[in-house]
């Protein structure tokens, strides 16, 4: 991986950012906090992993996941993004379907649990990948507030290819986890540059509950200051 090398006030913040994971990781988990008012869009993106889940149209998922914010109430949309097949790990997104299905979280200074089921929509399957996209929007688009989020998970039938796939990702966790050198696959380093971490976990229904850390699985477009590590 190349080095990028500069002096500017991003290039600080990034690196304060890599340095704050490195510290924590395995250590403390991260929560997620978005931050509103915010001037663009916030979206929390499963992204390549979850393009490696193959949905088909109709198929039954669920996203779950804990929330709270004091005196902020909010609405998480759940979207997809396609892409063209052969592009999948490619920041390309061919089109997108907004509002699939939404789900209205009220203010609250606890953790509260919150989950969603619904269908994957009909698409072109000989053209097309598709994956769920979560959009954060507060009621009142003038409000001032935080919203936390922690313990996402994307809930999916099981079959031979997506056993295979959970896997070789408790592999990988087990890894980082044993003797704690977090380092991370050849084949992920290329996406650790612009991903998040967050507490996240891909859970197939009738399997064992799951709870992992992946650095290179959710982003959100956000910037990473707005991402607060316990």
């Amino acid at each position: 991986m190349h080095r990028i090398k500069g002096n500017g006030k991003w290039y600080k913040s990034i690196v304060a950012y890599r340095d704050t994971v490195r510290a924590k990781m395995g250590i403390e988990a991260p929560y997620l906090r978005c931050q509103f008012p915010y001037s663009r869009e916030t979206g929390i993106h499963f992204d390549k992993f979850a393009y490696q889940l193959k949905f088909q149209p109709g198929e039954d998922i669920r996203i779950s996941g804990l929330s709270k914010s004091s005196g902020l109430s909010f609405t998480l949309y759940f979207d997809f993004d396609l892409k063209t097949k052969g592009e999948e790990m490619s920041y390309v997104v061919r089109k997108k379907l907004k509002s699939i299905d939404s789900l209205h979280c009220s203010a609250s200074d606890d953790w509260t649990l919150f989950e969603k089921s619904f269908k994957v929509p009909q698409f072109a399957t000989d053209s097309f990948s598709i994956v769920p996209v979560i959009r954060i929007e507060p009621n009142d688009e003038n409000a001032k507030g935080e919203v936390f989020l922690d313990n996402i998970r994307l809930h999916a039938d099981p079959n031979n290819e997506r056993k295979k796939l959970l896997a070789g990702i408790e592999s990988c966790i087990a890894r980082q986890i044993e003797p704690n050198e977090h380092s991370i696959p050849e084949e992920l380093a290329s996406t650790l540059s612009f991903s998040m971490p967050a507490s996240v976990g891909f859970l197939m229904h009738g399997e064992r509950k799951l709870k992992y850390l992946f650095p290179w699985t959710m982003a959100m477009s956000q910037s990473p200051k707005q991402i607060l590590l316990s």
